[in-house]
């Protein structure tokens, strides 16, 4: 499996890698082959891009994630846990808002990032009501 590394800003032969770089090994990370030919194809792709985007940014550079200001750093390393449930999970998600989303990058930046932790927790919280419902 190809991740992409937290401190990865340049190629091995020095120069900054570009986009479409980044982008195929974030493809690859959270199997993007799975979204081929589907109606979800498009959304995924979006947050690919946005993940590619954060993956490309200096180490240092500051982005905001659920309203404060985070070292890329940190966003890229949870970014790198991102897999094709998590992309499932924000695009389930975001499907249900019923309100306006002012700044749509800024949002799903915020929902990529906690998606590692949310998934698992849905999942936990659907096991657990299914067991209580069963008895």
């Amino acid at each position: 499996m190809n991740t992409v590394k937290k401190s990865q800003s340049e190629s091995k032969s020095g120069r900054e890698k570009p986009l479409l770089e980044y982008l195929y090994e974030i493809k690859e990370q959270v199997s993007f082959s799975e979204f081929e030919g589907t109606e979800e194809e498009d959304r995924a792709e979006e947050l690919c891009v946005i993940m590619a985007k954060v993956m490309r940014l200096p180490d240092s550079a500051e982005i905001s994630i659920c309203g404060e200001k985070m070292k890329a750093a940190i966003v890229k390393e949870t970014y790198s846990l991102i897999r094709y449930t998590h992309i499932c999970h924000v695009m389930e998600n975001f499907s249900k808002i019923d309100y306006p989303v002012n700044n749509k990058i800024s949002y799903l930046r915020t929902a990529l990032f906690n998606s590692t932790d949310e998934a698992y927790h849905k999942i936990e919280n659907d096991v657990n009501r299914w067991m209580k419902n069963d008895k």
